[in-house]
C-alpha cells in the first residue's frame, strides 16, 4: 500500500501529517511526504518543509520517504499520483463551497471527481480505526462496502466495528415507498422484505465468512448530510467512509456535491473512495 501526504509547512499541514502517519502505521507502511515548490531555486525551502514533517512523524515512531516536485501544486500533485501509483492521498480541511464554485468547480471538486486514488481528509485526527461508518446512500447503492474491502482489506480484520448507514429522506423516496418505511429501522425493513431491506441484506452478504469485522446495518431518516453528521457524532466513530460523487454538469450543480458537503461539515476524518475500476478482487 502506498500513501501520499502533501505538505506545505503551514499549520494546516500538521493534522494531515499526523493522520497520514497514523494510517501508515496501522497498515505497516512508510508513507511518502511530498513538497511542491515553484522552481529549483526553492529546493532549500522544500527541504525545510519536509524535515519539519519528518520530525513530527519521527516523534510518533513513524518513518517516511520524502519527495520534491517543481511547478504548480495541483498539476504536480496529480502527476505524482499518476506516476507513483498511490493507493491513498491524505489532504486537509475543506471549506464549504459557494454556488459559483459548485457551478464552475474548484481544485477540491476536480480532485474528488477525477482522482483514481482514495482520498482521506484529516478532519480531526484518529490514531486508530476501530469503528467505521460507511455511508452507502451517497454513491451507487450496494457497492461501497465492496469497494472498501477491495482497497483496504485490513479494515475487515482484527474485530473492527463497521456500521453501514442508509439515510432515508422523504424528499428522495421512490414511488411505491410506504410512509412507515420512512420511519422504520434497518431490522424492520429487512423483516418486511422491502427494497431497502433487500439492499441492506445484499450489503451484509458482501462480506465473506472469513471477515472478522463486526458489521451492523443502521437506518436514519431525514436530510442526508445532517443525519450522517448526527450519526457520526452520536456513534463515536473513528472514520467516515463515503463514495465519490457521481453527478456532473447541471445535475451536480442542482443536487449539490454531497461528498464535498460531508467533508466540509465533518469533525471526523473522512475517506472518499472512487469506484472500483475493472475486475473486483475476492
Amino acid at each position: 500500500m502506498k500513501i501520499l501526504i502533501p505538505v506545505d509547512g503551514t499549520n494546516a499541514s500538521v493534522p494531515v501529517v499526523m493522520q497520514g502517519g497514523f494510517v501508515a502505521r496501522a497498515f505497516g507502511v512508510r508513507p511518502t511526504l511530498l513538497a511542491v515548490v515553484p522552481a529549483e531555486k526553492h529546493r532549500q525551502e522544500s527541504q525545510l518543509i519536509l524535515d519539519q514533517a519528518l520530525k513530527r512523524l519521527s516523534d510518533l515512531g513513524i518513518e517516511a520517504e520524502t519527495k520534491t516536485r517543481f511547478g504548480h501544486v495541483s498539476v504536480e500533485l496529480r502527476a505524482e499520483i499518476e506516476e507513483g501509483g498511490y493507493d491513498l492521498l491524505v489532504l486537509g480541511r475543506l471549506r464549504k463551497l459557494t454556488w459559483l464554485e459548485r457551478l464552475f468547480g474548484n481544485t477540491a471538486t476536480k480532485v474528488l471527481t477525477s482522482m483514481p486514488t482514495a482520498i482521506l481528509f484529516a478532519k480531526g485526527v484518529s490514531d486508530d480505526f476501530d469503528r467505521l461508518l460507511l455511508c452507502e446512500s451517497l454513491g451507487v447503492e450496494g457497492t461501497l462496502i465492496k469497494d472498501l474491502k477491495y482497497r483496504f482489506p485490513l479494515f475487515f480484520k482484527g474485530g473492527r466495528e463497521i456500521t453501514i448507514l442508509h439515510v432515508m429522506s422523504q424528499m428522495g423516496a421512490q414511488p411505491g415507498v410506504k410512509s412507515w418505511e420512512l420511519r422504520a429501522s434497518a431490522e424492520e425493513l429487512i423483516d418486511a422484505g422491502t427494497l431497502e431491506g433487500q439492499l441492506i441484506q445484499e450489503e451484509l452478504g458482501a462480506l465473506t465468512e472469513k471477515s472478522r469485522a463486526q458489521v451492523r446495518p443502521r437506518v436514519r431518516h431525514g436530510p442526508v448530510v445532517e443525519e450522517i453528521m448526527a450519526e457520526a457524532e452520536e456513534g463515536g466513530y473513528d472514520l467516515i467512509v463515503i463514495g465519490a460523487h457521481q453527478a456532473s454538469g447541471w445535475q451536480g450543480f442542482l443536487l449539490e456535491n454531497l461528498a464535498i458537503r460531508i467533508v466540509a461539515a465533518s469533525r471526523k476524518p473522512v475517506l472518499i473512495l472512487p469506484r472500483v475500476r475493472g475486475p473486483e478482487k475476492a
